[in-house]
């Protein structure tokens, strides 16, 4: 049980990473990474970066 807890919070902390670098909010992707984890990460790899870059 707690190693699913800590994978969860893993998920978040990768989508607050890579929020920050893409430039999208931090606190809502960090959410929904934990709500749903892998599923979010692979959905934030593959959207634009709002910075232009």
């Amino acid at each position: 049980m707690i190693f699913v807890a800590l994978v969860w919070f893993l998920m978040g902390f990768i989508c607050y990473k890579i929020a920050a670098r893409k430039g999208f909010s931090k606190a809502i992707w960090t959410l929904l990474g934990v709500l749903f984890g892998v599923f979010t990460v692979i959905i934030m790899l593959l959207m634009p970066d709002k910075n232009g870059q």
